[in-house]
């Protein structure tokens, strides 16, 4: 058993090519880095693979801009 872990950095609202590699790869862990651009909470963009992997997060620097962005990144604390 290996342990494959997926890092992806700065999906600025893009997430399907996380997606993607997450079915392709079936890494046992995704640590997400920052930069985010969330429209909806993170949750929502990444539905198709909670509960396929442990997927952990890291704020950038943009995900502060608001209060309402920060809202939507740390909803997914709750769901995982």
């Amino acid at each position: 058993m290996s342990n494959n872990i997926l890092f992806c950095g700065d999906p600025h609202g893009c997430f399907a090519n996380i997606i993607s590699a997450v079915h392709l790869h079936r890494p046992e862990a995704v640590i997400l880095l920052g930069d985010y651009n969330l429209e909806l909470p993170l949750e929502s963009y990444l539905h198709a693979i909670i509960g396929m992997t442990q997927i952990y997060w890291i704020p950038g620097n943009h995900d502060f801009d608001s209060t309402a962005e920060y809202e939507k990144s740390v909803s997914l604390c709750v769901v995982i």
